[in-house]
C-alpha cells in the first residue's frame, strides 16, 4: 500500500497498517541517516617513510579498512581552485587517474584562497610533485 494512501480507506485495519508502514519507513530513514554520517575518509602523507595512507574511518575513531601505496606511484598534487562558494580541493593524483582529496579551503571573492595556494606549493616542493592546476570555469 502507498503511503500516500494511507487514510483514504474508511476500515480501521487498513489505518493501522498504514500506521505500522510509516513506523518502519521512519526507522529506516534514522538508520540511513546515521550511517551516512557514520563513515568518513582520512588521507595522510608520511614523507619520511614515503608512503600515502587512506583510511576508512567508523565515526571517526575506528578504522575499518587502511590502504598503503609507496609515494613514487603518485604523479602529481592535484588543485582545484575555488570559485564563488565552492572551495578550492587539494588531492593527490595516483597514476591510475584516481584523485585522493587532502583538503579544502573555503574560496573567497572569487579566487582561491592563499592559504590554499601556499598548501599546494609546500606539498609540491615536499614530494617533488608537480602541480595539476585545474581552473574552474564560473559557468
Amino acid at each position: 500500500m502507498p503511503l500516500g494512501s494511507c487514510y483514504m480507506y474508511a476500515s480501521q485495519v487498513d489505518q493501522v497498517e498504514c500506521a505500522a508502514g510509516i513506523k518502519y519507513f521512519a526507522v529506516f530513514l534514522v538508520v540511513f541517516i546515521v550511517f551516512a554520517f557514520a563513515f568518513s575518509k582520512r588521507v595522510s602523507i608520511d614523507l619520511l617513510a614515503g608512503m600515502v595512507t587512506e583510511e576508512i574511518l567508523f565515526f571517526s575513531a575506528r578504522v575499518l579498512k587502511r590502504r598503503d601505496w609507496p609515494l613514487a606511484e603518485f604523479r602529481a598534487i592535484w588543485f582545484r581552485e575555488g570559485w564563488g562558494r565552492r572551495p578550492a580541493s587539494i588531492g593527490i593524483r595516483h597514476r591510475s587517474g584516481r584523485i585522493l582529496y587532502l583538503r579544502e579551503f573555503e574560496a573567497i571573492e572569487y579566487r582561491a584562497d592563499f592559504q590554499a595556494e601556499d598548501f599546494v606549493w609546500q606539498l609540491s616542493s615536499d614530494t617533488g610533485l608537480p602541480i595539476d592546476k585545474r581552473v574552474r570555469s564560473i559557468f
